[in-house]
C-alpha cells in the first residue's frame, strides 16, 4: 500500500514539473484581429491590411504585414524591440518617444501652462449597429501639427465584452510601459536631459490623459472600427474578432540569433 503511494506521488510531482515546463514555454494572452484599408470616394477599398496585438501581463506584440514590434516589461525597466525578419535584426530603444506622440493628440499648450483638452472629443448622437454590436459615434479632431489636423471618428460599443476586457488590459499596460520608461535607464536619462524642468508635468498631463482615456472607455466602450480622414484620404481599422489564446512565451522577445541594434547608448 505504501509503495503505491509513493508512485502516486511521483506521477504527481512529475506532472506537475511538466505542467509548469509548458506553462513557462506558453503565455495566455488576448488576441485582437483587425483590418485595415483605404476607402475611397466610391467606397472601395484599397491596400487592405491584417493587424493582430497579442497582449499579455507584462508584453504586447503587434504584427502588420513584415513588421513586428513588442513592448515589455523588463525586469525593472522597459524596453521597445522593432523585428526586422528579413534582415535578422532588432532594433531595441526605449518607448519613451511613444509618450510624446499620445500627448501629441490631447495635450493644448499657451503661453501659460499645458493642459488636458478633452473638447477635441465629441459625442454624436448618430449609431450603428456593427458586427453585431450596437455602437456610438464619437469624434475627434487632432492637430496633428501647425495647419495640419486629422478627423477620426471612433464607433464605438459597450456590449463587446472580450474587446472592453482586452481594449483595459492594454491601455493600462501601455501607460505602466511607458511611466517606467520615464524612470529607468536610458528612457531617464534622455528624459532628464531633454526636459528637466518639465519631468513632472509631463508625468502628471500622461496620468491625466490616460485617465481620460479611461473614462470615455466606462461611458462609451472600446471602438470597433475608426475613420480617420486625413489629407484627402479615409483609412479605416476595423476590429474583426477578440479571444483569448495560448501562444509560445517566445513570442514576446527578440528571436533568437538575430543582432541587436541599439539605440539610445
Amino acid at each position: 500500500m505504501t509503495s503505491h503511494i509513493i508512485r502516486a506521488l511521483s506521477l504527481l510531482v512529475i506532472f506537475s514539473t511538466l505542467h509548469q515546463n509548458l506553462s513557462a514555454q506558453t503565455r495566455s494572452v488576448w488576441k485582437i484581429q483587425q483590418t485595415s484599408y483605404i476607402l475611397t470616394e466610391d467606397g472601395a477599398k484599397q491596400n487592405q491590411t491584417t493587424k493582430t496585438i497579442y497582449i499579455a501581463e507584462d508584453a504586447i506584440r503587434i504584427e502588420e504585414n513584415e513588421s513586428i514590434t513588442i513592448l515589455a516589461l523588463v525586469a525593472d525597466s522597459a524596453v521597445l524591440w522593432q523585428i526586422l525578419p528579413q534582415a535578422q535584426q532588432y532594433i531595441e530603444t526605449t518607448p519613451l518617444l511613444l509618450t510624446m506622440a499620445i500627448l501629441g493628440v490631447y495635450i493644448r499648450c499657451d503661453e501659460n501652462d499645458c493642459y488636458l483638452d478633452t473638447s477635441i472629443t465629441q459625442p454624436q448622437k448618430e449609431t450603428r449597429t456593427i458586427r453585431g454590436y450596437q455602437t456610438r459615434r464619437l469624434h475627434t479632431r487632432m492637430n496633428l501639427m501647425e495647419a495640419v489636423s486629422a478627423e477620426v471618428d471612433e464607433w464605438r460599443t459597450r456590449e463587446w465584452n472580450a474587446l472592453l476586457q482586452a481594449m483595459h488590459q492594454y491601455r493600462e499596460l501601455v501607460r505602466q510601459i511607458l511611466m517606467r520608461s520615464m524612470h529607468t535607464g536610458t528612457g531617464q536619462a534622455l528624459f532628464e536631459e531633454l526636459l528637466p524642468a518639465e519631468a513632472q508635468r509631463i508625468q502628471t498631463l500622461l496620468q491625466a490623459t490616460f485617465a481620460y482615456l479611461e473614462r470615455l472607455a466606462r461611458q462609451f466602450g472600446e471602438p470597433i472600427r475608426t475613420e480617420t480622414r486625413h489629407m484627402g484620404q479615409t483609412i479605416v481599422l476595423e476590429v474583426v474578432s477578440v479571444s483569448r489564446t495560448e501562444v509560445p512565451a517566445k513570442m514576446f522577445r527578440p528571436p533568437e540569433g538575430y543582432v541587436r541594434q541599439w539605440i539610445g547608448e
